[in-house]
């Protein structure tokens, strides 16, 4: 593992037939899969959180306090979806 592995993204299986193939086999359906460091773990939070809202657990708020202009830079990209009509939800709005 390296240094700064803050954790693994998965993609799986894109075909649903494949999907349930997979399942139906008792194999899992992931067809990727790779180490990610603390800046794409925390992208990758404001990514995932575009349409439901965004969960900052621990690990998330520790990247926060250490790298705050990181968080500062995808909090301004959100705002700015806000801004333009997208993602209503999130931005409180219905």
């Amino acid at each position: 593992m390296t240094e700064n592995c803050q954790g693994y993204v998965f993609r799986n299986e894109s075909s649903i037939q494949s999907y349930v193939e997979r399942v139906l086999s008792g194999n899992i359906p992931i067809t990727t899969g790779r180490i990610i460091d603390e800046e794409e773990l925390l992208a990758t939070s404001y990514a995932t959180g575009l349409r439901t809202g965004r969960f900052e657990n621990s690990d998330l708020r520790s990247i926060r306090k250490r790298r705050p202009e990181l968080s500062l830079h995808h909090e301004k990209l959100v705002k700015t979806l806000c801004d333009i009509g997208i993602f209503r939800t999130v931005c409180g709005q219905q």
